[in-house]
């Protein structure tokens, strides 16, 4: 069973579920289409497109806080990695249905935060 997350402003995320994790699975795939609007995901400094997320087999990565010059302290930054990092605790990103090892993220917008 998939769940997507879609709309005019959120990127669409596949979610796979069991049927006992359906209602944990929607409230997460809500918030990671949240963070998702805001951050791109990184794999070694680089971004990478996100196209789905799978619970179970989960990865323990320690997200790097982007770091900008034009980007003061900022709290939020903090909230989105915990975030993040609570859900890989969950489970993994996918590309192309295959496990991501996402090891950072950036911000989408600077633009909005500096």
């Amino acid at each position: 069973m998939h769940d997507t997350v879609s709309g005019a402003t959120e990127p669409a995320l596949a979610l796979k579920l069991t049927e006992n994790a359906e209602l944990c699975g929607r409230l997460l795939s809500r918030q990671l289409g949240r963070i998702l609007r805001l951050v791109d995901v990184e794999l070694h400094g680089a971004v990478v497109d996100v196209d789905g997320f799978a619970l179970g087999s989960r990865l323990e990565p320690e997200l790097s806080i982007p770091v900008d010059q034009r980007v003061r302290y900022e709290a939020r930054l903090e909230v989105i990695q915990k975030g993040l990092q609570r859900a890989l605790h969950l489970g993994r990103f996918l590309r192309n249905e295959e496990a991501l090892a996402a090891d950072g993220f950036r911000l989408r917008d600077l633009t909005q935060w500096a």
